[in-house]
């Protein structure tokens, strides 16, 4: 009898194989499947920033505000006008709703968005009607920030025209005020006896926190003389503290940010501030007009300012006359010493201790910012020399100083005249600064970080000299004039020079952002667009740094090469094709923002 196959039996070879490749075609083939309806991430057709809510988009915003409208300066309303000219629009928040339907909704009705305000007196000033929608507009933009504080920026093209704001639709919002910039500039002449100051007379500003004016006078200009004149009738006031209707602000208790621009008359002095009703126990940044005063009188001034962070001042330059013996007591003590050491052949050091033992050490624990101006009166004089300058930086202490600028004007003739750059009163930047910041740091225990020099008059290698004494700068603004001819280019060729074995550049070893302006706005005293690439490529060449970005802004003016005789405009040349394919290639790169500015200069 034949045995049974047993049911469990293996099957055939060939038909195992069979199935088992049937089995992984069918696994391939739903795999395949399996591939082919996967989700793949796609961009979304709608941005990101449409799918934020309403209160988030409306934060974005408000960090977005250009620096002329959110901290507004002297001279910003113009960068703002020509701004929003580009665009074709009136405002900020119009701007914004340009983008879409979304945007335009939520800007409009932002109250954020519409407490800063740029307001332009003379834009309107045509004809009764324009003037008339010019006051319905900036009416309805004041209503739609509802209560919040408001921060303006005010230009005007004479005093006179101020008034405006004392009317409506603007003085039942002055309350409001918590940063304000007043910028007169240059018009027609008005001989009104209205002045900006006192600022907006009998009005309560219980919220403003920031004054900038901009008087746009120099001495003996017609735009100082109502300025002038207030700070006289505040002279003449018998009290201490002039009345109310006096005060340079009739009520504004959270001042902490005052500054007086453009404004040199000889005949003010600092402490008819405090006599206006400035209340120096409170502010923290205070810009002095450019009226030069010996050391003693800032040490005296200052001494009021236990909090200041910000203090710009301006002192003589070169040979000046003896200080009286009144301006040099503190505390009545008598300070002929103090005079006496000009004389003397003393050590820097000894002249320094015997100083600080007069008047005291000041200590400012809180300063940050320091700007001094250099200002020579252009006149010859025999009077022996004394360096403010020196003077004012020995009785200091200043354990957080990190930006210090230094700048130089004339009181008599235009500012950076070409016969200042052969006066041989003016004594070079580096014996003027590096001795008294190098001892400033060295008693103070701070490390400058932020440097701007505007003063035209350079030998050669002064600039670089004092450059190598500030090793910790990480951000230096320049004037073109000291980047211009054969000392401006061993400047630049300074900054690219490294060290032994292809190291970190000698010169300024942590510059990260270099700022050449053109304040003169002269097409012959600049650096040529070359050097300046040839100096970055030198100086932050490709790959220079894994994570750091370069930032180097330079102002250039265009040169003229002729006229067009049928439409009477200046022609300008244009860069080259080698030029703009270098400039095409560095801005490409990502370890550099490179911004050159054109500008061309007005006839």
């Amino acid at each position: 009898m034949a045995p049974q196959q047993s049911s469990t039996a293996r099957p055939h070879k060939g038909a195992g194989v069979k199935a088992r490749k049937g089995i992984s075609a069918r696994s391939r083939d739903v795999h395949h499947s399996h591939l082919a309806v996967r989700p793949r991430y796609r961009p979304p057709t709608r941005p990101e920033v449409n799918r934020l809510p309403n209160e988030l988009l409306e934060i974005i915003f408000l960090l977005s505000l250009p620096s002329s409208l959110a901290d507004p300066t002297p001279g910003s309303g113009q960068e703002f006008v020509a701004y929003m000219r580009r665009a074709e629009v009136r405002d900020y928040p119009n701007l914004l709703g340009c983008v879409c339907r979304r945007w335009r909704a939520i800007a409009l009705a932002s109250r954020a968005l519409h407490s800063y305000i740029f307001l332009d007196l003379d834009m309107h000033d045509i004809s009764y009607e324009k003037k008339r929608a010019a006051g319905a507009y900036y009416g309805a933009f004041l209503a739609c920030s509802g209560t919040l504080p408001l921060t303006m920026s005010i230009d005007a093209s004479a005093q006179e025209k101020l008034r405006q704001l004392l009317g409506a639709p603007f003085v039942a919002h002055l309350p409001r005020l918590r940063r304000v910039c007043i910028a007169i500039e240059d018009g027609i002449p008005t001989f009104g006896p209205f002045s900006v100051l006192p600022l907006f007379p009998n009005v309560r500003t219980p919220l403003l926190e920031t004054v900038r004016l901009d008087v746009c006078s120099r001495e003996n200009d017609w735009k100082a003389k109502n300025v002038v004149a207030y700070f006289a009738r505040v002279g003449a006031a018998a009290e201490d503290l002039v009345q109310p209707d006096l005060r340079i602000l009739h009520h504004a208790p959270k001042l902490s940010s005052f500054s007086l621009d453009d404004f040199g008359d000889t005949s003010f002095a600092h402490r008819l501030l405090q006599k206006a009703g400035l209340d120096f126990g409170g502010l923290t940044c205070l810009r002095l007009p450019e009226v030069p005063c010996c050391a003693p009188e800032i040490y005296k001034l200052v001494v009021d300012l236990p909090r200041l962070s910000s203090l710009r001042c301006a002192v003589r330059d070169g040979y000046e006359a003896p200080p009286r013996l009144d301006q040099l007591t503190s505390d009545g003590l008598p300070l002929e010493e103090f005079v006496n050491d000009q004389n003397e052949s003393r050590s820097h050091n000894v002249q320094a201790r015997r100083r600080r033992t007069a008047l005291g050490e000041l200590v400012l624990p809180d300063l940050v910012d320091l700007h001094i101006t250099l200002v020579s009166n252009g006149f010859h004089t025999n009077a022996p020399r004394s360096n403010a300058f020196k003077r004012l930086l020995d009785m200091l202490i200043l354990p957080c100083l990190a930006t210090f600028a230094v700048s130089r004007r004339r009181i008599y003739g235009a500012d950076f005249d070409w016969d200042e750059m052969d006066d041989p009163r003016m004594e070079e930047l580096n014996s003027v600064l590096v001795h008294p910041l190098q001892s400033l740091m060295a008693r103070s225990g701070c490390a400058i970080r932020h440097l701007a020099l505007d003063a035209p008059r350079t030998d050669d290698g002064d600039v670089s000299r004092v450059l190598r004494a500030l090793p910790t700068v990480t951000s230096l603004k320049l004037d073109a004039m000291a980047c211009a001819g054969p000392n401006g280019e061993r400047l630049l060729q300074d900054l690219t020079r490294r060290r032994a074995g292809a190291g970190s550049p000698d010169l300024l070893p942590h510059l990260r952002h270099l700022v050449i302006g053109n304040r003169k706005c002269s097409e012959d005293w600049q650096p040529s667009l070359p050097a300046i690439l040839d100096m970055v490529e030198a100086r932050w060449p490709v790959g220079w740094s894994a994570c750091a970005i370069a930032c180097v802004s330079v102002v250039l003016v265009q040169k003229r090469c002729g006229w067009n005789k049928i439409t009477y405009d200046a022609q300008y040349e244009e860069l080259p094709a080698d030029v703009q394919e270098r400039l095409q290639r560095i801005r490409s790169r990502g370890d550099i923002d490179l911004c050159i500015e054109q500008v061309r200069r007005d006839e």
